[in-house]
């Protein structure tokens, strides 16, 4: 059965079959916001006022309820050109709060990156874990949501994903060299360099 895929490491995207949207489309800063934030919150209920407080934070709004119901509106014609089987509604609301429909099968590549870092810790062989790191690096194809790092909600999801990628890249820097791979170690180390060019050991 097909899955709803959202990429948030690097450049943001969500993907239905053939279907795509990206951060590129001319839409509003404040709609792409609305929708990262509620798939970086996907486990839990988000209420009205704390989305109004992340949104526009203490910037002064006429009317802030009005204005997250214009955005809602927007990123939901948005977000219909993904065609989802029997037009399934991506962000539900009840009870003044939202959420991300969790009865839609996603496939989120932060959750998958953090899944395989925490395998790897419980890993039984230095080959488990290292194939562990690979596929977690592979998945890492940038800093999370990196045109917008800056905001403020981003950057400490930023930095721990960030400290993650870094600590696995070490530890297979570390693999590969003693075992004399050290084509797959230059691959690595030149894609960890894009991402990182202040780390010594890279």
């Amino acid at each position: 059965m097909e899955k709803l895929k959202i990429t948030m490491l690097g450049d943001f995207s969500m993907s239905y079959g053939e279907n795509v949207i990206t951060e590129q489309s001319k839409r509003s800063k404040k709609m792409w916001t609305l929708l990262q934030l509620m798939i970086a919150n996907h486990n839990r209920e988000i209420s009205q006022s704390e989305l109004i407080s992340l949104l526009w934070g203490n910037k002064e709004s006429d009317n802030p309820v009005g204005a997250l119901k214009t955005s809602l509106h927007r990123l939901r014609a948005t977000l219909a050109s993904l065609d989802l089987p029997d037009g399934a509604e991506i962000i539900i609301n009840s009870m003044g709060t939202y959420s991300l429909n969790s009865r839609l099968e996603c496939d989120i590549d932060f959750d998958e990156f953090d899944a395989l870092y925490k395998k790897s810790m419980t890993a039984q062989s230095e080959k488990e874990k290292t194939t562990l790191y690979l596929a977690a690096i592979d998945l890492y194809k940038g800093d999370f949501l990196n045109r917008s790092r800056s905001d403020s909600w981003v950057t400490p999801i930023n930095n721990y994903y960030h400290s993650l990628y870094l600590r696995m890249v070490h530890d297979t820097i570390e693999i590969l060299y003693k075992h004399k791979y050290y084509k797959e170690l230059i691959g690595i180390c030149k894609k960890a360099f894009d991402i990182e060019k202040l780390d010594d050991k890279i």
